[in-house]
């Protein structure tokens, strides 16, 4: 008795791993034959959902297979599309591939109770034992041709992780386009810990792992622009920093850095991290500037003409450097 209820407990939470991660509600074209719903795989098992039900709360569709393989691997997607759908000229004909499992309502001709609304509605899909496996919910229309696709495939149904689809058409069987990238590390900001002259700079890095997966083997390299023209140069300070340990998606660390000794002047520093695979470059760098002060001084004023004999000979100020080097203004 105990081992039949550990099966049933297996099997149902494998049925609450496949996920709705995408719902064509409002499509070009035929409001009824053009509308999809994508579902995701996110269990470690080869699934099918032949016999499955889909509902809009009120009218009810019985899930079949259509076209492609009838499985759906673990991390894959599947489609669910209008019997009346045409593969040809279909707005999504050059989007589909032969290995996407496609399948089909056999209830009747449309999802739901006749389709499914543009400015609000549910989705919900049930295993054969009438579990819930995944359910969503929209109430505003999206923009003509564009669907509401699913921010994370990992994370739990909830109405915060819906938007509408960046690309015309959808992204019907592939990674929906507003997902955050699968590796990207990025720098939030920099405080100064320590600014002493002839002592070491020291600095705290916040950094971010924004993807979807775990990254480990990074590093950071800092630059010190000396002849401030925004490019590395041969010559010019730089440093390595290398970390082996992981971040794990979502992230966010502290990592302490010393950099180099202070000497009076300002020194114009680069900070950049680097990951294999990070798809957003853009945020991997942060500029900023450490200033040595001088000692007191260092500069004087050693004459001033404040009442000129005329008025075009100006007014003016001289200073002398006293220092043992030179100083920039």
């Amino acid at each position: 008795m105990h081992k039949i209820g550990l099966v049933l407990l297996a099997i149902s939470l494998q049925a609450s791993g496949i996920r709705i991660s995408e719902v064509m509600s409002n499509p070009q074209g035929s409001e009824y034959e053009n509308e999809f719903i994508e579902l995701f795989n996110a269990t470690e098992y080869v699934m099918q959902i032949n016999g499955w039900i889909l509902s809009d709360g009120s009218g009810v569709d019985t899930v079949s297979h259509l076209s492609g393989p009838v499985d759906i691997q673990p991390a894959h997607y599947a489609l669910i599309v209008d019997p009346g759908y045409n593969f040809i000229s279909g707005p999504y004909s050059e989007i589909l591939n032969d290995s996407l499992p496609i399948y089909t309502i056999s209830t009747d001709e449309s999802f739901g109770s006749g389709g499914l609304s543009n400015a609000g509605e549910s989705v919900i899909l049930l295993s054969p034992d009438s579990t819930i496996s995944s359910e969503m919910s929209w109430f505003s229309s999206t923009s003509n041709g564009f669907s509401w696709e699913r921010v994370s495939v990992t994370s739990a149904d909830s109405l915060a992780i819906w938007q509408q689809s960046l690309e015309i058409n959808g992204t019907p069987g592939y990674r929906n386009s507003v997902a955050p990238p699968l590796i990207n590390l990025s720098i939030l900001g920099m405080v100064m810990e320590s600014m002493v002259l002839d002592e070491t700079v020291d600095v705290t890095l916040q950094i971010r792992n924004g993807g979807e997966h775990p990254v480990q083997d990074f590093f950071i390299s800092i630059y010190r622009d000396e002849d401030q023209n925004g490019e590395r140069n041969q010559g010019e300070w730089s440093i390595l920093f290398p970390f082996d340990s992981e971040l794990l998606a979502q992230e966010e660390i502290a990592i302490p850095l010393s950099l180099f000794s202070l000497v009076p002047g300002v020194h114009h520093v680069e900070a950049s991290i680097f990951a294999q695979g990070d798809e957003l470059p853009e945020d991997d760098t942060l500029r900023f500037e450490v200033v040595g002060s001088y000692p007191r001084n260092s500069i004087s004023i050693t004459e001033v003409m404040y009442s000129p004999a005329a008025e075009q000979q100006g007014e003016w100020v001289e200073i002398q450097n006293r220092s043992e080097g030179p100083i920039s203004l």
